[in-house]
């Protein structure tokens, strides 16, 4: 009778240890999902704030170039 209580105990214990690593396998899982997608939306930031950059340095280069003269010199021998 006094194996019983053990066995039962002993059950009882084992199942509770399969849901805690259940519980913290879930929570595991959940948790490095959140931080994929953290991580996705500020990747995502800094790849339109470099767009916007990029953009307004091309319309500073549109601006300069043609506001600016540009001449090309064609040497043929001494001419």
């Amino acid at each position: 009778m006094h194996n019983v209580g053990i066995l039962s105990r002993l059950r009882s214990w084992f199942e509770m240890l399969i849901v805690l690593a259940l519980l913290t396998a879930v929570l595991a899982a959940l948790w490095a999902f959140g931080r994929a997608r953290l991580t996705a939306a500020v990747y995502a930031r800094r790849l339109e704030a470099l767009c916007a950059d990029y953009e307004r340095l091309r319309q500073d280069y549109n601006r300069a170039v043609s506001r600016t003269a540009i001449t090309e010199l064609r040497v043929n021998g001494t001419r």
